[in-house]
């Protein structure tokens, strides 16, 4: 027997989850587990064996009235063959075959056609009428065994093709003996085989089932709901075959491999009068279906319930081994507290970070001073509240607006959560003071959540400084050529996705360099400063105005859905430029020549487009002063000057 003492030590190189596993709650849950699963197999079982009689009892039912109805029909067509066989042998000369048809109300339906056939097998009388007479038969299977002897039995033929109905049919046959025994015809009905099997017609065999008719010979005579049409051939490997000599009626499987490749259950029953096998077949498919469809619902239920005991059986487990480790955890980390706690604060309130630790149960555990005096946070922070308090104070404070749209989705679901996470472990965001704080979290292995936080407000002014001078001009604020060329590949985006067309306008001083010549270049400076300023009075928010070099400018007109919108910016460019200027009490007039290349089509690019404008800002200069010219493809051809080439 084992000791308390000996399963403890035991036990004690496991993991504390797999010790913990070896409690009554998982002997429990295994042994529900093997009750559900053997429930499920017996239930599962026993439906199988009953939807497997109900089909055998259905088809066996089905069997024996399609048996009836195939005696029946084949005892009602001998029948008649008998009467007319009889008026045959009193009166040849007067046989009519039709008058006696018609007189006995045979039911025409159920044959193509009835037939006499004289004793050297040519038709003589024929219910079809007289095209139908004088044809040879004498090679047919019937006529033949009762020319080879006497026969007086009813002959049931193999399926042929009709040489006058031109259609498949049985043929039913008795001979006509003169008072010698010499043979003196053949009566003969031709059966219609699909109308051995219209019975099925009236009953629902669902999807795939089927009938036939077959002889001792394995030839089949009728059939219906078989993909493959049989009539006429023999079956060859049947398990019919292999039981029939044993039990005349019964049931078996047909893999329906030759067939159609669709698995039945059949039943079949040998006719007792005549050489004849019927057989009714459900496909197994649907006669399993309805335990299919629960199969899967109650695997599914059962695997359901499966997974849901595991995960109670290993959660408690897990649980149990979390509560050991955390009340060893606890000890431990009371023990160091203790001994630390003073180091810890000094050396907190010394940082130049603010920081702030909570514990998984949601309370600040520690906060220093840099992180109340970064986040505005009342003296009595550090009286241990919780971290859901905080969170409320600060909105309370204004610090996020209502509908928090001020921040990434992310940190919008952190707030929402309480603030106890750390999903995203690094975001900034802006005070209502204007103090960009960085804010960094990282999850501790207990589940809390350890924050700091960083003023980068100087950081964030020196990276938009840099950013504003890598895009703009130094002398006049202006966008510069990197930008510009940014802002035209933007439109052309619009224009491809959108078909908004929008129109370059390059820019070229008049008489500049005299201003600097005669003024110096501080006078030039504050002219560019000023020229500046007015083509931003000219054009709208969405435009973007630049300065590539010396005294030239670009302007882009973002939108321009025709020409006579350009052409009113560029009167009002020329306008506004060529007004007088007072620079320090100098009066100066200046003028400007512009360019203007419209961009409309799918195959615009920016650097054609630049060339272009720029083509027709020589085509202005050239003319009168103070003028734009708008690009016309006759200007392509023209002589440039090398200053006025752009590059690309």
């Amino acid at each position: 027997m084992w000791s308390a003492t000996g399963i403890k030590k035991w036990l004690a190189p496991l993991p504390p989850v797999a010790r913990a596993l070896l409690q009554p709650v998982s002997y429990l849950g295994l042994a529900t587990v093997v009750l559900i699963w053997a429930a499920l197999h017996f239930h599962l079982n026993f439906v199988w064996h009953k939807a497997e009689q109900a089909a055998v009892q259905t088809t066996g039912n089905l069997a024996r009235a399609f048996e009836e109805h195939i005696v029946r029909t084949i005892a009602d067509i001998d029948w008649t063959i008998h009467i007319l066989r009889a008026a045959y042998r009193r009166d040849p000369a007067g046989f009519d075959i039709n008058l006696l048809l018609a007189r006995d109300n045979f039911k025409n339906n159920i044959t193509l056609q009835i037939a006499l056939l004289g004793p050297d097998g040519i038709v003589k009388k024929s219910t079809l009428g007289p095209q139908a007479t004088g044809i040879d038969l004498s090679d047919r299977e019937y006529f033949r065994i009762f020319a080879d002897g006497p026969y007086d039995q009813l002959f049931i033929s193999k399926p042929v093709f009709g040489r006058i109905t031109n259609r498949w049919a049985i043929q039913l046959a008795r001979e006509v003996r003169d008072a010698s025994g010499n043979l003196d015809g053949v009566i003969v009905a031709s059966l219609d085989p699909y109308y051995l099997v219209r019975f099925y017609e009236s009953i629902d065999l669902g999807n795939g089932g089927a009938v036939r008719l077959i002889g001792l010979d394995r030839v089949v005579r009728a059939q219906a709901g078989f993909e493959t049409d049989m009539i006429g051939q023999a079956i060859v490997g049947s398990r019919l075959f292999n039981r029939l000599p044993a039990e005349p009626a019964g049931s078996y499987v047909g893999s329906g491999a030759t067939v159609d490749g669709t698995e039945r259950k059949f039943s079949y029953r040998m006719l007792s009068d005549y050489p004849l096998i019927v057989t009714v077949g459900l496909s197994v498919s649907e006669i399993f279906r309805e335990y299919a469809e629960n199969q899967r619902i109650f695997y599914g239920i059962a695997a359901a319930l499966t997974i849901l005991i595991l995960v109670v059986v290993v959660g408690s487990a897990r649980r149990s081994a979390k509560l050991h480790r955390t009340r060893n955890a606890l000890r431990a980390s009371e023990a160091r507290a203790l001994e630390k706690s003073r180091e810890l604060e000094v050396t907190l309130d010394h940082m130049n970070q603010g920081l702030m630790m909570v514990d998984p149960q949601g309370n600040i555990a520690v906060v220093n001073n840099r992180a109340v005096e970064l986040l505005g946070l009342p003296p009595n922070i550090r009286l241990r509240p919780k971290l859901t308090d905080i969170m409320a104070f600060r909105v309370a404070a204004g610090e996020y607006r209502e509908d928090g749209n001020d921040l990434p989705s992310e940190v919008r679901k952190r707030l929402e959560s309480g603030g106890l996470s750390a999903d995203v472990p690094l975001y900034e965001r802006t005070r209502p003071n204007g103090a960009v704080i960085e804010v960094r979290s990282e999850a501790l292995p207990d589940g809390g959540v350890v924050r700091t936080y960083t003023d980068i407000s100087e950081r964030k002014r020196y990276e938009a400084q840099i950013s504003h001078m890598a895009h703009h001009d130094a002398l006049t604020g202006l966008a510069n050529r990197t930008l510009l060329e940014d802002r035209v590949r933007q439109a052309l985006g619009r224009l491809r996705r959108l078909k908004e067309s929008f129109a370059v306008l390059c820019l070229d001083l008049d008489r500049f360099k005299s201003v600097n010549d005669t003024y110096g270049h501080p006078v030039g400076d504050a002219l560019l400063r000023a020229v500046a300023d007015r083509l931003c009075q000219c054009v709208r928010e969405t435009d973007t105005v630049a300065r590539i070099g010396g005294d030239e400018f670009v302007v882009l007109q973002a939108t321009a859905s025709c020409r006579e919108d350009v052409a009113v910016l560029a009167e009002r460019i020329v306008r506004s430029i060529g007004a007088p200027y007072d620079l320090g009490g100098a009066q100066i007039t200046i003028g400007v020549s512009v360019g203007i290349a419209i961009a409309s089509g799918e195959g615009a690019h920016m650097d054609e487009l630049l060339r272009t404008a720029d083509i027709a800002l020589y085509h202005a200069k050239s003319g009168n002063a103070e003028k734009y010219e708008f690009f016309e493809v006759g200007m392509a051809g023209s002589t440039m000057p090398s200053k006025r080439v752009v590059n690309s």
